[in-house]
């Protein structure tokens, strides 16, 4: 995933754990999902298949 993009998605599920608009527990695992999956494709070799469930990552 690109940084920028990564960053916005981020910054996405803070703020809607700052305005209560979905639970604490619910953001921790979004945010862990999406750095876990972000550093597991920075490993996948080229040419590799990706198996992400997040487009462009």
């Amino acid at each position: 995933m690109d940084e920028m993009r990564k960053k916005i998605i981020i910054q996405e599920i803070n703020s809607r754990k700052e305005s209560r608009m979905l639970p604490e527990q619910y953001c921790n695992y979004l945010n862990y999902t999406v750095k876990a999956n972000c550093r597991h494709q920075n490993r996948i070799k080229p040419g590799a298949k990706k198996t992400t469930s997040f487009p462009g990552c």
